[in-house]
């Protein structure tokens, strides 16, 4: 059924991309260009991402985003997979929005020929999105390096602390979003930040307390009915719920 989901996401903003570029075209060779010419631009800002956790579904779309719980239906998830696929690709292809009517207007006029239109396509998709990959950062694996005590060294921690502020967003949060991702810092993400950051500011690690309390003051806002869901407007999660119970409970 998610293969299904999968599918459909991919293939209708495609098909809907590449019909749209074939207006334009003379040739196969110009609908590539095209369609490569398109997700190079978009991957400079990548207007469609998400993120699927703990059978949340959360996707972005420009300025919009919308959550899926499998947990309340299984028709709910189909939806969260075909529109997260449809989200990525269809966010890569939106700029042939503008493309293709450039290229009808000046295809006929370039200097090169389409051969090397197309090497020339893939040379600028390689040269913006290579510089804009950002490495995640493995926040579960050193959370669960600091459960083992003795394992981890304090100069290990403090390095640690150091990229968390690079991830720091300004909501207080601290995790992973843009790219192809989401919006919004998912709790999982929030509560391994925290745990790091609890036993930093234990071992006296600087700037660990600081990046602490606007954390745990963003993680008591993400509470909905009573519970806490991965993203906005999903279901709670009962692991998780406890992590957080248990982390803002340790200061209040």
């Amino acid at each position: 059924m998610n293969l299904l989901a999968l599918l459909a996401g991919l293939i209708l903003p495609l098909a809907a991309a590449a019909s749209l570029a074939w207006l334009a075209s003379t040739s196969v060779l110009a609908l590539v260009a095209q369609l490569t010419l398109a997700a190079a631009l978009a991957a400079l800002r990548p207007p469609g991402g998400g993120m699927v956790m703990e059978g949340t579904t959360r996707v972005r779309f420009l300025a919009w985003s919308w959550t899926f719980d499998r947990q309340r239906s299984a028709r709910e998830g189909w939806w969260g997979t075909l529109w997260l696929t449809a989200a990525v690709i269809g966010g890569f292809c939106l700029p042939l929005l503008g493309v293709a009517p450039l290229w009808w207007l000046l295809g006929p006029h370039l200097p090169v020929s389409e051969e090397t239109a197309v090497i020339l396509a893939v040379a600028l998709l390689l040269g913006l999105s290579l510089p804009q990959h950002r490495r995640e950062l493995p926040l579960w694996r050193w959370r669960e390096a600091l459960e083992h005590p003795g394992r981890v060294a304090d100069e290990e921690v403090a390095h640690w602390v150091a990229l968390l502020r690079t991830r720091r967003q300004a909501d207080g949060a601290i995790g992973h979003v843009g790219g192809i991702g989401t919006a919004e810092v998912g709790l999982h993400e929030l509560l391994d930040a925290e745990a790091i950051l609890r036993e930093a500011q234990g071992r006296g690690v600087p700037g660990a307390a600081e990046l602490r309390a606007p954390l745990l003051a963003h993680l008591a806002a993400r509470e909905e009915g009573g519970g806490f869901p991965v993203y906005p407007g999903g279901l709670p999660r009962e692991a998780l719920g406890a992590r957080a119970r248990e982390a803002l409970a340790a200061v209040r």
